[in-house]
């Protein structure tokens, strides 16, 4: 305290008999504050001090405590190796090996994979219904819901028009008909007597003159008539002549009946008012809608009195029998043919399915080919019962369904191999572990390998990296050794194997 005083007297530039330091203690004798502050400065250098030595002290420890660590250290490095064999070697020779089963890399067959693939159930066949003209609804026959037969009647268009018509066409029919029946019969026996009788009459005129123009020319030589009157009746009979051969034309003509070109004629005119009625009843079919096939009414878009045009929809209609649709990668479908068993699942419910056809192409935007299922053995067979509780079972079009294929064994590539899942150990970094058998001084101990899982199916795994073919591998139970143990391999049917490391030692730099 002494040496601290002067001390900060001396950097204030003070000294205890400058008369700066007197003037202070006798003019401000009677100001207790300074005083107060010089204690509390002199307070806070022994403290500052005080804390200075503490942290000497601990530096002082702990570089004394890093020494004496260093030192362990160099003693431990020097003695590892040897301790971690003389440990091994220890465990080996002290324990009996522990027995554990074993596969051989690459004698694990692929296992069987089948694979799942959505789709959705469709119809069989579907259908947006509408007229064929343009008219006026007054009637339907059917709601949503309704199940329809083949040519059941669904819904018809006003059709007072047609009726008319068809009245119409019908009376030009009739008249039609009437006067091809009359050209057919050909003419009446009254015509054709009446044709004799004007035949045998002028036979008989042109007879009378014959005689009187006969007369006439013999009369001439003795001048009892004049040449006039021998040439009126000459000309008379040549006149009588030519009406003779005309009722005789006449005649023949009604003997021969009706000419073929007329009956023909008529028989077109009669074609043509058929025709004309035809297309009425065609007309009256499309003011129509029937069902083209048995199945249910989906959807009714209008009601009665709507005027339509043949380009409105009225009902959707759908088959009974349903199918399914799965997209499925290329190379899937490929292996599919026509008449292939596959199973179907919906909602948890399976049901047995036959492809049916596969899309001729590739979608580009999905880089699937559709492949249809049929729920019927015969492609175009009858729907059965089995069919008909379809839709009592859940199995309506729109529902989801789940294709599964046939199981397929699958090879995996070089270099990967197929384990059990339970020789496989959870590594680091997303890896796994699995403990081969190595041969080591004549023993057999189990060494860690890492690899990669590609992918699982079922209880297997195919993995692929630090594993050689035909290395043996703990199949089970690996949690009960460690690395660099002694084991005794088992095999799995039960053989124990003596070799299992073989019979050279392999040293494979990992």
């Amino acid at each position: 305290m002494g040496e601290i005083e002067p001390q900060l007297r001396t950097d204030r530039g003070e000294t205890p008999g400058s008369s700066m330091a007197r003037h202070r203690h006798h003019g401000r004798a009677a100001a207790p504050p300074a005083r107060g502050r010089r204690v509390a400065v002199v307070a806070t250098a022994l403290l500052l001090v005080a804390a200075g030595g503490l942290l000497y002290l601990n530096r002082s420890r702990l570089a004394g405590g890093q020494t004496d660590l260093a030192a362990s250290a160099s003693g431990t490095e020097a003695n590892g190796e040897s301790g971690e064999t003389a440990s091994r070697s220890g465990i080996a020779g002290t324990a009996s090996p522990l027995p554990v089963a074993v596969v051989r890399a690459g004698a694990v067959a692929a296992p069987d994979q089948s694979r799942s693939y959505a789709g959705v159930l469709i119809p069989h066949r579907e259908s947006k219904l509408s007229f064929e003209q343009d008219g006026r609804v007054v009637r339907l026959a059917k709601q949503e819901g309704d199940s329809v037969q083949p040519g059941e009647l669904l819904a018809e268009l006003d059709q007072q028009n047609l009726d008319a018509e068809h009245d119409r066409v019908r009376s030009e029919l009739a008249a039609a008909e009437a006067v091809l029946a009359e050209l057919v019969a050909g003419p009446r026996q009254q015509a054709i007597q009446a044709a004799r009788a004007r035949v045998d009459q002028l036979a008989a005129e042109v007879e009378l003159a014959k005689v009187d123009a006969k007369r006439q020319n013999e009369l001439i030589p003795s001048g009892a008539t004049s040449r006039a009157a021998f040439d009126s009746a000459l000309f008379g009979l040549r006149a009588a002549e030519q009406r003779l051969q005309a009722a005789e034309s006449a005649l023949n003509e009604l003997l021969e009946g009706t000419r073929q070109e007329q009956l023909a004629a008529q028989r077109a005119q009669r074609d043509g008012i058929l025709a004309g009625l035809r297309e009425i009843e065609a007309r009256r079919r499309d003011s129509r809608i029937e069902a083209p096939f048995a199945g249910t009414i989906q959807d009714r878009m209008i009601d009665e009195g709507v005027v339509v045009t043949p380009s409105t929809p009225v009902f959707h209609l759908i088959s009974h029998r349903i199918e399914g649709r799965f997209a499925v990668p290329p190379e899937v479908a490929n292996r599919f043919r026509p008449g292939d068993r596959v199973t179907v699942d919906v909602r948890g419910r399976e049901r047995f399915g036959w492809i049916d056809r596969l899309a001729p192409s590739v979608d580009r935007d999905t880089r699937t080919r559709n492949v249809f299922v049929r729920f019927s053995e015969e492609p175009d067979g009858a729907v059965g019962p089995l069919e008909s509780s379809f839709a009592s079972d859940g199995w309506v079009a729109g529902e989801i369904a789940k294709l599964h294929t046939p199981p397929q064994n699958v090879a995996g590539e070089a270099g990967t191999f197929w384990l059990p899942s339970s020789a496989l150990l959870r590594g680091g970094r997303g890896l796994w572990n699995a403990l081969v058998i190595v041969d080591a001084d004549g023993q057999t101990l189990c060494e860690r390998r890492s690899l990669e899982m590609l992918k699982t199916e079922g209880d297997f795994a195919l993995v692929q990296g630090m594993l050689d073919s035909d290395e043996w591998v703990i199949a089970d139970g690996g949690h009960r050794v460690t690395a660099g143990m002694a084991v005794l391999p088992v095999e799995q049917n039960g053989a124990v194997l003596s070799d299992a490391a073989g019979s050279e030692r392999k040293e494979t730099t990992r």
